[in-house]
């Protein structure tokens, strides 16, 4: 049983603000900008998934068009660069369980292969 539910939209397939109930493109702009809070915190407030998209399908895929666009810029500089130094490797200090998300932690119990 999934305990978790979808984001509202409305007719235009805008993502509404649980906290004010106006439609968005982009939702988590709204939520940093105005409402002073993180997505991860709007998600968890509102029992949606932690992975859960709060981009309209228009706005996801004006990004993805604009990342293949710019997708030298996208992939050696942000990606390679910029990022070398903030992955995670195996055994890392900071890789600790309380890091994980609560459904991706119970997905990784409920996987036979992760505890092989």
């Amino acid at each position: 049983m999934n305990k978790y539910k979808p984001v509202q939209k409305d007719d235009n397939w805008l993502i509404i603000c649980e906290l004010c109930g106006e439609p968005f493109n982009k939702l988590g702009s709204h939520i940093y900008w105005w409402h002073k809070m993180l997505t991860s915190q709007y998600r968890q407030m509102f029992g949606l998934n932690a992975n859960t998209r709060l981009m309209s399908d228009e706005s996801i895929e004006i990004a993805r068009y604009n990342n293949e666009i710019n997708k030298d810029i996208v992939i050696k500089e942000n990606l390679i660069k910029k990022w070398i130094n903030t992955r995670y490797k195996k055994g890392h200090e900071w890789r600790t369980l309380e890091k994980i998300a609560p459904q991706e932690y119970q997905r990784l119990l409920n996987n036979k292969r992760f505890w092989v």
